[in-house]
């Protein structure tokens, strides 16, 4: 079905920041430019131009984001109801001014250092959302959440989430890879997390400023918050400052977790060595959990007592027990089959210990695959990648029934 043309009205203030991303919008499909004010002050007289619900308003923020919140609330007044009006802002902005202005009627809070490519998704999906406002609703399977847990620290378990996020993009070609898949890795050990070490990047402080100023997170913030590789592998990282483990919510965890499964395919979650109550909102939504131990007696029993704790209010939690720096021996030794008894599952993946290899990625901030592929453990890691993608591909895919998220 073609898309409805919605004239479009640009209301930069008159520094005109965000010229790039109001010269993309004119040049867009289905949003043929109307009229563009030079500053906020044509604002009172916007509504003689306006026509019906075609229209698609945009607004730049300008340094005194209050008079944009006033502008914003006239503006979404004299509009008519299934207007979409978009506020461009600098990277700058708080979260609580965006939530003011999505309050004021912001359909939708964008930064200026949006892309052209991320631009014309939104525009396209808020357009298409006008246009299926009357017929049937977009229907979107939510993307898989794989959760990474551990029996101790220094047992591999990031080394697992970083591959494993890596292997779930499933690279296709031999000189130039492309990815099928679009995968985000969340670092959730808030206080001691090294995901950001690991890739290479610089830690994001989007947690610590989520859990201080007591907000929920929106589009904007996973904008803002997420880094994403030149691999297409996007990472939410710890943040660089301090924060209590209960720094954060349960609701605030889950709204994180929510907006990463309506943009992403898979989400790989890495938790901290520590139980807090936030954790139950990352379990209720976990399709799959690595559990990452060895085989020793104190591992085995903590992975018992971990087990017991994520199923007494997940029973159905699908949980794999991965046993880290251990070959895969061609028969099970006798304290193996014993730990898979008293654990009641099977010993699902084994992962080599290589110090070599795991040097070496984390030296040059790449993910085995590319530092070191051909090591036993990348290549372990990349048979763990196919299994859980086989078991992912044979549940039930959860779907949303709304518009997808931008």
């Amino acid at each position: 079905m073609k898309a409805k043309e919605k004239p479009l009205t640009l209301v930069p203030p008159s520094e005109g920041k965000a010229s790039s991303v109001f010269e993309t919008l004119s040049t867009l499909p289905h949003t043929p430019l109307s009229e563009k004010f030079r500053d906020l002050g044509g604002v009172n007289g916007l509504a003689l131009t306006l026509e019906d619900n075609r229209d698609f308003v945009v607004i730049e923020v300008g340094a005194d984001v209050r008079r944009s919140i006033v502008a914003v609330k006239a503006l979404r007044e004299r509009l008519e109801d299934g207007a979409v009006l978009l506020a461009i802002s600098d990277d700058l902005i708080t979260l609580n001014d965006v939530r003011q202005l999505e309050g004021a009627g912001a359909t939708k809070v964008l930064p200026d250092s949006i892309s052209a490519d991320d631009l014309r998704e939104v525009v396209e999906a808020l357009t298409v959302k006008e246009r299926d406002r009357s017929g049937a609703p977009y229907h979107r399977p939510l993307g898989k959440i794989i959760t990474v847990a551990q029996t101790r620290g220094g047992i591999g378990a990031t080394t697992v989430a970083v591959n494993l996020a890596n292997e779930l993009m499933q690279e296709t070609g031999v000189f130039k890879k492309k990815t099928t898949k679009r995968v985000a890795l969340v670092d959730l050990d808030i206080q001691f997390g090294s995901v950001a070490s690991f890739l290479d990047i610089e830690a994001s402080d989007a947690l610590h400023q989520m859990g201080a100023e007591n907000t929920e997170p929106d589009a904007l913030f996973l904008q803002q918050a997420l880094t994403t590789l030149t691999s297409g592998l996007s990472v939410l990282t710890a943040p660089a400052r301090f924060m209590p483990l209960d720094g954060l919510t349960v609701e605030q965890v889950r709204a994180v977790l929510e907006l990463l499964q309506a943009e992403f395919d898979y989400v790989v979650v890495d938790l901290p060595h520590a139980l807090v109550d936030w954790v139950s909102g990352v379990l209720e939504m976990t399709d799959r959990l690595m559990l990452v131990t060895d085989s020793s007696v104190p591992a085995i029993n903590s992975a018992y007592r971990l087990i017991n704790f994520f199923t007494e209010d997940h029973r159905d939690l699908q949980i794999d027990i991965i046993v880290s720096h251990e070959k895969k021996p061609v028969v099970l030794r006798k304290h193996h089959t014993a730990a898979s008894k008293i654990l009641e599952r099977p010993l699902q993946g084994w992962l080599p210990y290589d110090p070599v290899a795991a040097r070496e990625a984390t030296d040059r901030g790449q993910p085995l695959a590319r530092a070191a592929g051909r090591s036993p453990l990348a290549r372990s890691i990349h048979k763990l990648g196919q299994t859980t993608l086989e078991a992912l591909s044979s549940s039930t895919p959860v779907v949303k029934k709304e518009t997808p998220h931008v």
